[in-house]
């Protein structure tokens, strides 16, 4: 009995987690897109202050790992 109902308690939380946390790669990809946007589009109208270019380095750089990822290489060693 107890078995089973681990059972239904393990398929819930899986649900719960689908749904709360199901997409969220997707979602951290747009709202990076979206802010790098904003600044690309600051910086055509008014010129980037020196934070606001490192900080869009830093995240271009972010972007392009989230992209391509780390592929474990001897480089990063």
């Amino acid at each position: 009995m107890l078995k089973n109902k681990l059972n239904g308690l393990k398929n819930g939380l899986m649900e719960w987690n689908k749904v709360e946390y199901g997409g969220l790669e997707d979602r951290v990809k747009k709202l990076m897109e979206d802010n790098s946007e904003l600044v690309d589009v600051k910086g055509e109208v008014f010129p980037l202050s020196t934070n606001e270019y490192k900080l869009s380095l830093v995240q271009s750089s972010r972007s392009k790992w989230f992209k391509e990822g780390d592929v474990n290489s001897k480089f990063f060693s």
